[in-house]
C-alpha cells in the first residue's frame, strides 16, 4: 500500500509540475533559458524520473529492499516512477479512446446493442483489475455524452431544427444524466437527485447498460 502511494503520489506531482497552472510561469522560463530544462518540464517521463529521485531522498525507497548495490536504489526509484506514470497514462489513453465509443455505439447502433454493452463490460471488468473504479469513470463518460446530446437537442429545436429534437427524448436524457450524476455521487458522496425520467417507448434504443447490482 505504501508503495501504491508513493506511486500515486509521484503521478500527481509529475501532472502539476508538467501541466499545472502554478508552474506555467516557471515552464515558459525554462523553455526559454534552456533547452534542456525546457524539454524535461514538459515529458511526463523524464519529469517523473526526477520526481523519483526527490521522492527516494524526501520520503523513502520502494527498491531499497531489492538493491545490492548501495544508493543505486535512487536511480531505480526514478525508473519505477517513470514506468508507472507511463503506465498510469497508457491505461487512460485506452480507456479514453475505447469506452466513450463503444458508449456511443451501443447507443447509435441499436441492432448490436448486446454486443457493444458486453464490449463495455468486458473493458470495465479489465479497468477494475488494474484497480481503478471502472463504474466511476463510465458514469462520467455517460454524464458527459448526455449532456451533450441534450445541449444539441435544445440548441437545435431552438434554432427551429425540430426533426429528431423531441422535447420527450430531452427529458428522458435527463434522466440518464442524473441516473450517472447519482451514481458519481455515490461514489465520491454528495447530494442524489431523485428526480429520474424514465424513457418512452419509442427512445429505449438510448437506455444505458448499467452494471447490474
Amino acid at each position: 500500500m505504501e508503495t501504491l502511494i508513493w506511486i500515486l503520489a509521484a503521478y500527481g506531482m509529475t501532472q502539476i509540475i508538467v501541466f499545472g497552472s502554478i508552474f506555467q510561469n516557471l515552464r515558459d522560463w525554462l523553455i526559454i533559458k534552456s533547452e534542456f530544462f525546457g524539454d524535461l518540464v514538459q515529458c511526463m517521463m523524464c519529469t517523473s524520473t526526477w520526481v523519483g529521485f526527490f521522492f527516494s531522498f524526501a520520503f523513502f525507497s520502494p527498491t531499497t529492499t531489492m538493491i545490492v548495490i548501495p544508493y543505486t536504489n535512487i536511480f531505480f526509484d526514478g525508473m519505477l516512477a517513470s514506468g508507472s506514470v507511463w503506465g498510469i497514462n497508457a491505461i487512460i489513453e485506452w480507456f479514453e479512446k475505447n469506452v466513450p465509443i463503444a458508449q456511443l455505439k451501443e447507443v447509435f447502433i441499436p441492432e448490436h446493442k448486446e454486443e457493444y454493452a458486453q464490449e463495455i463490460q468486458d473493458i470495465m471488468h479489465d479497468i477494475d483489475l488494474e484497480g481503478i473504479d471502472a463504474e466511476l469513470i463510465r458514469a462520467v463518460v455517460v454524464l458527459s455524452q448526455m449532456n451533450l446530446h441534450i445541449w444539441h437537442n435544445e440548441s437545435n429545436y431552438r434554432k427551429g431544427i425540430k426533426d429528431g429534437n423531441n422535447l420527450e427524448l430531452t427529458h428522458g436524457l435527463n434522466g440518464i444524466r442524473n441516473t450517472a450524476k447519482n451514481m458519481i455521487q455515490e461514489k465520491v458522496g454528495g447530494r442524489k437527485d431523485y428526480k429520474i425520467d424514465c424513457l418512452a417507448a419509442d427512445f429505449k434504443d438510448w437506455e444505458i447498460s448499467w452494471k447490474k447490482k
